[in-house]
């Protein structure tokens, strides 16, 4: 049950205050709301059954393009799990061999509804404490997870600790809403839960599916509409796709220089890492800022351990300096005015005495263009929402 980098299908809840391209995602409250809001399709079970089809469409490609026949559903007792049985009754419908696997098929009117409709189109409904539930989700082919949903909290219940132990390695799992167990509005991503290869979520994604490092537990993401108006709606996440970046990245005009457009400073290389060193400076170089600092070797033009030059100060950064190197790199420790000491082998910090300091300042007059810290910046706060930039692959 490996977890895969997210990509967005179908609907992605894109609101039209933030743009044709970002993807946004909204919390349970929200997303509640937005059905409370649809009282006749929420009431008559119009959503649930616009859920399950859209559950049943994506499990159906994913057999047929692994050549499966067997699908076993994890049913909790929940509306989610309600959404899991309709679902598999559709899969049944269609020929595939289907298990369902309940805690308590008889837990609401409407879960009672779906394990009868199940039952008459053929899947198999199993106590989930029986040694057949077992048998059933071991052997299967793909995997239902519809334990949890939106309204869950972290952790898996402890009846489907079991059922989860039970799932083969190379079993696809798809989590219906979201992976049961896992915070739903995103944090750390809890062993104690599951991890798809896949979900399928309604209306918009929720914080878990975007956020890291939830986001590598819902593996690829689909997002069925059902409906939902989220236009108006404030989200809680919103996700930049490249095409996103691309159309916010500064170019410069005639009325820049090479501090408006960013001078970051790197500390980093050392007598032995040298390769890392070029690449890291060449990066911040070829992003387009207007002037890149390096504080590194001392003698940076010196041959390195296998006799290759080392180059110019200009070129050369990394992430470690080496343990043999002097310890001669300093940065400013957060809420002191004295340096701290980065370590030669790694970003430990410890205090500097003041004949140790080393680094670059602009020039008087310029200082406010490339330091954030400055007095003329503290006004500016950070946006409410989190921002996460990931790749997005619209084709998938």
């Amino acid at each position: 049950m490996a977890g895969h980098s997210s990509c967005v299908a179908g609907s992605v809840g894109r609101g039209a205050r933030y743009g044709p391209i970002m993807i946004t995602g909204y919390s349970v409250e929200t997303i509640r709301a937005a059905e409370a809001a649809l009282p006749e399709l929420l009431e008559s079970g119009e959503l649930m059954q616009r859920a399950a089809r859209g559950i049943a469409r994506v499990a159906a490609g994913r057999m047929r393009e692994r050549g499966a026949r067997t699908v076993t559903a994890l049913v909790g007792p929940g509306n989610n799990g309600a959404d899991t049985l309709f679902a598999i009754a559709r899969l049944a419908k269609r020929g595939f061999l289907a298990t369902a696997v309940c805690v308590d098929p008889s837990a609401s009117e409407v879960q009672t509804q779906a394990a009868e409709l199940a039952r008459s189109r053929g899947v198999v409904v199993l106590d989930g404490a029986s040694r057949e539930a077992i048998t059933a989700i071991h052997r299967a082919e793909v995997v239902l997870d519809g334990i949890t949903g939106i309204g869950g909290r972290p952790g898996l219940p402890p009846f489907a600790r079991p059922w989860v132990d039970a799932i083969r390695d190379r079993t696809r799992v798809i989590s219906v809403d979201t992976p049961s167990g896992q915070p739903v509005d995103g944090g750390d991503a809890l062993a104690d839960a599951v991890f798809a290869d896949e979900t399928v979520t309604f209306g918009a994604p929720k914080p878990v599916h975007l956020l890291p490092p939830t986001e590598t537990a819902c593996g690829l993401l689909t997002v069925i509409d059902i409906g939902l108006d989220l236009a108006e709606a404030t989200p809680a996440v919103v996700r930049l796709t490249p095409d996103d970046i691309a159309s916010r990245w500064p170019v410069p005009t005639t009325d820049d220089d090479k501090y408006s457009r960013g001078v970051p400073g790197i500390i980093a290389g050392g007598e032995e890492y040298s390769g890392a060193a070029i690449l890291t400076t060449t990066a911040a170089v070829t992003a387009g800022v207007g002037m890149v600092r390096y504080v590194g070797d001392a003698d940076p033009d010196r041959p390195g351990p296998r006799g290759r030059p080392r180059g110019g100060a200009r070129r050369r950064a990394g992430p470690g300096p080496g343990h043999r190197s002097r310890p001669r790199h300093h940065v400013h420790g957060e809420g002191s005015r004295r340096p701290a000491l980065r370590r030669p082998g790694g970003p430990r910090l410890g205090p500097a005495g003041p004949r140790r300091r080393r680094w670059a300042r602009p020039r008087r007059g310029t200082s406010h263009r490339a330091d954030p810290a400055d007095p003329a910046r503290r006004g500016v706060r950070a946006a409410a929402h989190p921002v996460a930039v990931s790749r997005h692959r619209p084709d998938a």
